[in-house]
């Protein structure tokens, strides 16, 4: 914690006001290596949500040229983590038959494409979002109890700068349940900074 509060004040003043809202310190009074490696991976997300939020060619442009999303995002997930976990990361079915997810080690990461169609109320996309995915989630969890759900919104008033890109700070839930924490967050595809935003 120390690290992602020296790195990135910001969400670190954030991450902890919602671990002690959940609890976290009291429940988890003794972090398993699990529990530790979740932590760690929550400040290497820390920092690509700062960098592709400032540099295009990390995530919102390669997001507003995806042709088959869910193999793009997968290929951008996997680039990612190869380059920051090296062997400890893996792509595998290893819960659900057939299904391939990523791990580093026991965490598992989902990636989930958020789209238009869907319909979810932009001020609680990430909790919306987590809502209807939560039990695949959780599912893929098992293994520790920790897990990440990475979101790429590609919805079309995020891609065209129709509505308000969120802050950093903004981008990322912690969530609780029936003995399962689950760090999401949220990668926009705007291509404009928020001041540009149309009217």
């Amino acid at each position: 914690m120390k690290k992602i509060e020296k790195k990135f004040p910001n969400c670190h003043f954030e991450l902890n006001k919602q671990l002690n809202k959940l609890n976290f310190w009291k429940k988890e009074t003794e972090l398993p290596p699990s529990g530790l490696l979740w932590l760690k991976i929550i400040g290497k997300f820390f920092g690509l949500l700062r960098v592709s939020s400032k540099v295009k060619k990390v995530f919102r442009e390669q997001a507003q040229n995806w042709t088959n999303e869910p193999n793009d995002m997968a290929l951008w997930t996997n680039n990612w983590l190869e380059g920051k976990f090296g062997v400890k990361h893996n792509i595998q079915s290893r819960i659900s038959d057939g299904h391939s997810d990523h791990f580093i080690d026991d965490i598992a990461l989902e990636d989930k494409l958020l789209r238009t169609n869907e319909k979810l109320n932009d001020k609680k996309i990430i909790e919306e979002k987590y809502e209807k995915e939560k039990r695949q989630i959780i599912r893929e969890g098992i293994l520790s109890g920790f897990q990440i759900l990475i979101i790429a919104d590609i919805r079309d008033e995020i891609k065209e700068n129709k509505t308000l890109a969120k802050k950093v700070p903004e981008c990322f839930k912690v969530f609780y349940e029936g003995g399962y924490w689950t760090a999401a967050f949220l990668f926009q595809a705007f291509t404009d900074p928020p001041s540009n935003l149309k009217k």
